[in-house]
């Protein structure tokens, strides 16, 4: 409307621009943006008989703050990445090695590798440790041990060959970060995952 005053443009951050930001310093910047079409990659663990491969070297492995939304009965929908500043408003919430990997079918994923916490023990972060190195040069799974607190790996006695990495959808692991947490990124405190903890609504 004419006499208005021009109002400055709200800048709207990608994805992409919102999850690097939430990496641990340690870690690079984050790289360009891109569009994103039929990729797949999620945050998880391996379950039952699923074989999987983990890619080996330190520019595969990366560090992040992960938040489950837990409410009574219900499955919980995954991990949140969260800003570190917002974890002390999210129960359990914590920091990762998040190690990226494939199954035996061809399913991309990031592996959290919890952070050791002060006074208890380390055997669960340990034995995914250990796990992740196993299948760095065989294909392994994994199975929860309740009496040790630890996960069992099992390697194939199959010849799977090689893993097939799904390089040009995934080329690096900004970009498996940004597919698996693009939905899933809490970085205010307005944010409804952070509002529902604190019993805002």
């Amino acid at each position: 409307m004419a006499g208005d005053e021009e109002r400055p443009a709200v800048a709207v951050r990608s994805a992409r621009e919102r999850i690097m930001a939430l990496r641990a310093p340690s870690m690079d910047e984050g790289l360009g943006l891109e569009a994103l079409t039929g990729k797949a990659c999620s945050c998880r663990k391996p379950k039952g008989i699923e074989f999987f491969r983990i890619r080996p070297g330190e520019d595969w492995t990366l560090q992040l703050c992960l938040y489950v939304e837990k409410a009574g009965d219900a499955i919980p929908d995954g991990f949140y990445a969260i800003a570190p500043p917002l974890a002390k408003y999210l129960p359990g919430a914590k920091m990762y090695d998040l190690r990226y990997g494939i199954t035996k079918n061809g399913a991309a994923f990031l592996l959290p590798i919890p952070w050791p916490t002060p006074g208890l023990n380390d055997r669960h972060r340990q034995s995914l440790l250990r796990a992740a190195k196993a299948a760095e040069t065989a294909w392994i799974r994994i199975e929860w041990n309740k009496a040790t607190g630890s996960y069992d790996e099992f390697t194939a006695m199959g010849d799977f060959g090689d893993p097939v990495w799904p390089d040009t959808a995934i080329p690096d692991v900004d970009t498996a970060l940004e597919i698996s947490f693009a939905d899933k990124i809490v970085d205010d405190e307005n944010d409804p995952v952070v509002r529902r903890a604190l019993g805002l609504e």
